[in-house]
């Protein structure tokens, strides 16, 4: 399997502490296939679309209408991990923008995170079949999504597994109860 993974985190505490692991922890498993690692801020591209209330999703890139042009024009969120598998616009023209459907996504919830903040970032990852996971820094909860289906949680004092068997042992971080 062809991995790109890629890293954006904010610096906090246990934020970064988080992020870093989880990252160290993807980056092994992908080691002897061809991947393409990025530790800069990287954008994930998504449609904003008007309507009965705002309705955000991520771009399709296998939508015939979608080129690296568009992806440039469109909004982005910038999450705290990305991985795919494959994606066609990983290496295009823009140096800040992702589009497609990633295969995980990670998010490590901080204090300042609103509930507008949080719940957009969920409309947008649940999109297609990403799965999409939130760790929060105070608890050892990992809250488990694919696409629009919740998943059951997950706990960092166990080792976690994403649905298509990648196993993240992240048991040195978890809190004491």
């Amino acid at each position: 399997m062809d991995l790109a993974i890629l890293e954006m985190s904010a610096p906090r505490e246990r934020h970064s502490e988080l992020t870093s692991t989880l990252f160290g922890e993807l980056y092994i498993l992908s080691l002897g296939k061809k991947f393409y690692l990025r530790k800069e801020d990287r954008g994930l591209v998504y449609q904003k679309h008007c309507g009965n209330g705002d309705i955000y999703s991520l771009v399709d890139v296998t939508d015939d209408e979608i080129t690296a042009d568009v992806i440039e024009e469109l909004g982005y969120i910038i999450p705290d991990i990305l991985l795919f598998d494959k994606n066609p616009y990983l290496l295009s023209k823009s140096a800040t923008k992702l589009a497609g459907f990633p295969d995980l996504v990670i998010e490590v919830w901080s204090a300042s995170d609103t509930k507008y903040i949080k719940a957009i970032k969920h409309t947008i990852y649940a999109t297609g079949n990403t799965e999409h996971w939130y760790l929060t820094q105070k608890s050892n909860k990992v809250e488990c999504w694919l696409g629009r289906e919740k998943l059951k949680s997950q706990n960092l004092s166990n080792v976690l597994k994403t649905q298509a068997g990648l196993a993240i042992d992240l048991r040195e971080l978890a809190l004491e109860k």
